[in-house]
């Protein structure tokens, strides 16, 4: 049996410093890449390669089936003019 772990103790002593992030991430209205990451561009290659190449779709219950035909056989037509792209280089 794995024991369970209470971090509420924990989480009450980081709490100000916390809510203290979260404020200044939220004043600034930099969420992604913003102020307190404390990294900068280069720090992790290949994890912004990823982010950079990455693809993110709409998907959600309302698409209809049309929809996702339409987004798939846009995705297909991108995906073919990128590879055309790299065998030229």
């Amino acid at each position: 049996m794995i024991p369970f772990l209470d971090l509420s103790g924990q989480y009450r002593e980081l709490k100000p410093e916390i809510d203290a992030a979260a404020a200044r991430v939220l004043e600034s209205g930099q969420y992604a890449g913003g102020l307190d990451l404390r990294y900068q561009a280069g720090d992790f290659p290949v994890t912004e390669a990823c982010a950079n190449t990455g693809l993110s779709l709409l998907l959600y219950s309302e698409l209809s089936a049309e929809q996702v035909e339409q987004m798939a056989a846009r995705v297909c037509q991108l995906s073919r003019q990128k590879i055309h792209e790299s065998s030229l280089l």
